[in-house]
């Protein structure tokens, strides 16, 4: 009887860490699902990565759309590009490193999300799908596509912590490659844009996004006079394989027509901001 009571306590306690054990388990294979791989396969091409500083600093950014002249435009967030008006922008499906420079009038501030432009912008590079969707509720999971020590274009899932109109906070301090990243629903469409600044009183370092209903508006304004070939979508609504007729032909893609982007605001007609004293491109 003495050598019964023992082991019926272990089985017991064994038994409770099993279950444990089972639960976390099952928590993390809940988290890996969030993303369908055909939201990963359609949206993480349009993630690109941003070294700065000498490649002392790495974060993402989103191909937002093409100019009918072949500017590229990425969105990111501004502090990862403040005060480095060239960075190295490397594509998914793309061997080579292309040179980027910060659009100064395209800067917002208050949302610290930027636009970085890349001249001869290789053709046939999808563009982001930003969603609809306003609620991006606390205790709730979604992934980020961004760059982590495991890889690039990672699928890294996310609880959300905190939530107000505009930002979501969250803890991936243990990452450091996500800056500039978007934060995406299960079918990969953008809900937010990973930032620095924002939301206030957070604690325990949280991450910060600002939502895709907050940047929005802000893109829409800015491009709105812009010439676009390709375009982000919204919902699903494919807008990118737009066509242009030009002197009785018809161009389709992107034309890789190099626009000058220095000096000052001469050529206003294209509606395209220049970044300011370009690098020299052989």
């Amino acid at each position: 009887m003495k050598l019964l009571l023992p082991l019926k306590m272990f089985l017991l306690v064994l038994a409770s860490v099993l279950t444990v054990q089972a639960q976390e388990e099952t928590e993390e294979a809940d988290l890996q699902q969030v993303l369908k791989q055909e939201g990963y396969d359609r949206n993480a091409p349009a993630v690109v990565k941003l070294v700065s500083d000498q490649g002392r600093r790495i974060g993402a950014g989103v191909i937002l759309g093409v100019h009918e002249d072949g500017m590229g435009f990425i969105l990111t967030s501004y502090s990862m590009v403040a005060n480095r008006d060239k960075v190295a922008v490397i594509l998914k499906d793309y061997p080579d490193p292309l040179l980027g420079r910060t659009v100064e009038r395209w800067v917002d501030f208050d949302t610290d999300v930027a636009i970085v432009a890349v001249k001869n912008f290789p053709a046939d590079q999808p563009v982001i799908v930003l969603s609809n969707d306003k609620s991006v509720p606390a205790n709730e999971t979604f992934t980020i596509i961004g760059h982590a020590e495991e890889g690039d274009w990672m699928p890294i899932p996310i609880q959300m912590i905190e939530s107000d109109e505009s930002h979501v906070a969250f803890n991936a301090s243990e990452f450091s490659g996500i800056e500039g990243a978007p934060l995406v629903d299960e079918d990969g469409k953008m809900l937010g844009l990973i930032v620095s600044e924002g939301l206030a009183n957070t604690e325990n370092n949280l991450t910060l996004a600002v939502k895709t209903a907050t940047i929005k508006p802000i893109i829409k304004e800015w491009f709105k006079p812009v010439p676009l070939v390709r375009k982000w979508e919204e919902q699903g609504v494919s807008i990118g394989g737009w066509v242009w007729a030009v002197g009785g032909s018809v161009i389709g893609g992107t034309l890789v027509t190099a626009i000058a982007i220095s000096g000052g605001d001469g050529d206003s007609q294209s509606g395209l901001p220049r970044p300011p004293n370009p690098p020299n491109q052989r």
